[in-house]
């Protein structure tokens, strides 16, 4: 067993024991999983004066950073859409939803997220994941102000 697939399985694991003890609750405990790595290394550069470039700012990042293959987002009101191609998180959240363990966390949606709640000064949430054959939809709640007024 290499390394990563070490990791992997750590990881799912973890996720299998959180949501054994928490389930769905979970959810609301994990949206800054994978927020300290991007805050670190990238700071505020990642944010903008707009949602729209904050979150391209983001998504050029996963992309750069291996994490995602490809990212495309769309957002209106009070939804933001999130599709993310070639995710590396994918194969985890496959094996969990094969035990019945739905997608309750996304470490790509909650760097969105996190940069998205700087912008507007509220928190957001992740209403659902779905995964798909090669990628995962995600759908987030926009808190505050509609996307259309940032």
């Amino acid at each position: 067993m290499s390394k990563e697939q070490y990791l992997v399985e750590i990881i799912k694991d973890l996720e299998q024991s959180f949501w054994d003890e928490r389930g769905l609750g979970a959810r609301y405990r994990t949206t800054l999983v994978g927020v300290e790595y991007f805050k670190r290394k990238y700071g505020a550069d990642l944010s903008d004066k707009s949602w729209r470039n904050t979150l391209q700012n983001v998504v050029n990042v996963l992309v750069k950073e291996g994490i995602v293959e490809k990212a495309e987002f769309q957002g209106s009101g009070h939804v933001l859409l999130l599709n993310l191609q070639g995710c590396i998180h994918l194969s985890i959240e496959k094996e969990l939803a094969e035990k019945n363990i739905p997608p309750f966390s996304c470490p790509c949606a909650n760097v969105a997220m996190h940069y998205l709640d700087l912008l507007i000064g509220l928190n957001s949430e992740l209403v659902s994941v779905e995964l798909k054959s090669d990628h995962c939809a995600v759908t987030i709640g926009i808190a505050g102000q509609a996307l259309e007024e940032v």
